[in-house]
């Protein structure tokens, strides 16, 4: 996905105060925050969400505060692996089996 969109770039903020989101702004005017992997386990067995704001201001505040994190953060950049990747062919039977079980028991999320 990451290959079709050339100009995208990936940051991480390494040290003491780490913040699990995922925050994007498109055109100044859409703001999307967030903990959504887009993956699986996010969405079925963690029930990670994304709240999307069509509002400027918002989205304007948004982009001065990642630019912010960004100057204490390290960024990483894409190449062709020279080793097989990781990926769900790679999990364990077992594993594969423990996260079907826990995607099924979100009922008992609310008690926790």
């Amino acid at each position: 996905m990451l290959k079709e969109i050339p100009t995208c770039r990936i940051f991480a903020r390494i040290g003491k105060s780490q913040l699990h989101a995922k925050n994007f702004v498109f055109d100044g005017k859409v703001g999307i925050v967030g903990t959504y992997n887009m993956d699986y386990l996010s969405e079925e067995v963690n029930s990670e969400v994304m709240a999307v704001i069509n509002s400027k201001p918002f989205s304007e505040e948004l982009r001065e505060t990642i630019l912010s994190d960004v100057k204490e953060s390290v960024e990483y950049r894409l190449g062709t692996a020279r080793e097989p990747e990781f990926g769900p062919e790679n999990i364990e039977a077992k594993n594969k089996w423990l996260i079907k079980i826990c995607s099924k028991l979100g009922w008992l999320r609310p008690l926790f």
